[in-house]
């Protein structure tokens, strides 16, 4: 049990977008051939870049500091 409450935790302190993301395009590739999943990883990864998640990453790495990440 520990350990999947730290699973969960390290998931949890990680953007809700890339969460969100990874969950998408798992559910999506195990209906799909792998090309049609990586087709759809490249669209919805160029989209959700766009998000404010991955500057708030870049500047607590650069302060070496633990990001926050707004909810979504």
């Amino acid at each position: 049990m520990s350990t999947a409450l730290q699973l969960a935790e390290k998931i949890a302190s990680k953007s809700p977008v890339a969460v969100l993301g990874s969950k998408v395009n798992l559910n999506y590739s195990r209906d799909h051939t792998v090309q049609e999943g990586l087709d759809f990883a490249v669209v919805w990864n160029s989209t959700m870049l766009q998000s404010e998640d991955v500057g708030v990453a870049i500047s607590a790495s650069v302060q070496k500091e633990t990001p926050v990440f707004s909810k979504l």
